[in-house]
């Protein structure tokens, strides 16, 4: 091999020497520590998003709770409770939504001050009435009631007629007392024990005889007619309706109460 040849060989061999060298991860030697980033490996980082609290909207069907039954009670007297009230209600509107509702009331008692708009929210499986305000009140409408109860759905607050005229149910008056409906209860009464005992011509005295109010302001009542003459009394479950009472005699033992009269008034019957 010629020397010229030779060097051109060793040439070769230290340029790919070289370029192998700088193509090569570079290992620190002994006693040393790398300052190359090349061969780090980053440690993955978890990062914590700071969370929103997400509002969820009621959904589902919109119904009104039938007058006695146990989730109307359960409203209503949750009204009571935020009112710090005892009166019966007349119910001008009820709607129920999931765990939501909406109602437009107006307490029986001349001592409270008209009708009132409520709003429930189920909590733990029991009604609460989270807010009241007059009826009709600025602060009484959908836009408001929407931006401060963000859980109602648009469907339920759009169920309020916020323009609903003041009529008092047309089965009750506001204009009898309770006790002109308790003389006017116990003399018909006397009237339906007289058509049952035809021809006896006993005379009758009504020693006991109860009326109360249901929560749609609807009047119930209870009479006991005693004959004269050894006969056995007479029971009658009445309910005032068009401006007079009708009545349903009792055998000596009666059904349950509950086959009648609403839940609400039951006990003020004493039944």
């Amino acid at each position: 091999m010629s020397g010229t040849k030779a060097r051109l060989i060793a040439a070769m061999l230290v340029v790919v020497a070289l370029a192998i060298a700088g193509c090569s991860p570079q290992l620190p030697s002994p006693g040393t520590t790398s300052t190359s980033t090349s061969s780090q490996v980053a440690t993955p980082q978890t990062s914590v998003e700071p969370t929103t609290p997400v509002t969820i909207v009621a959904s589902g069907p919109i119904t009104t709770p039938v007058t006695g039954s146990a989730e109307r009670t359960a409203l209503l007297d949750a009204a009571r409770s935020v009112l710090h009230i005892t009166s019966e209600f007349y119910v001008y509107q009820l709607f129920v939504q999931g765990d939501t509702a909406l109602g437009d009331l107006e307490p029986v008692s001349k001592s409270a001050n008209g009708r009132i708009f409520v709003a429930w929210e189920r909590r733990n499986g029991a009604w609460t009435a989270i807010a009241a305000s007059k009826f009709g009140a600025p602060s009484a409408n959908a836009a408001d009631t929407a931006r401060a109860l963000p859980t109602f759905s648009t469907e339920l607050i759009d169920k309020i007629d916020w323009t609903l005229k003041k009529v008092a149910p047309s089965n009750t008056t506001t204009k009898l007392s309770a006790t002109k409906l308790k003389d006017n209860l116990a003399a018909s009464a006397k009237q339906w024990a007289k058509q049952i005992m035809t021809g006896t011509g006993s005379p009758y005295t009504v020693p006991i005889v109860k009326v109360a109010v249901d929560a749609k302001g609807v009047w119930w009542g209870v009479a006991v007619v005693q004959p004269t003459g050894g006969f056995e009394r007479i029971q009658f479950w009445a309910k005032y309706s068009g401006g007079k009472w009708s009545g349903k005699a009792q055998d000596p033992e009666p059904p349950a109460p509950s086959t009648y009269f609403p839940a609400s008034v039951i006990s003020k019957l004493g039944l």
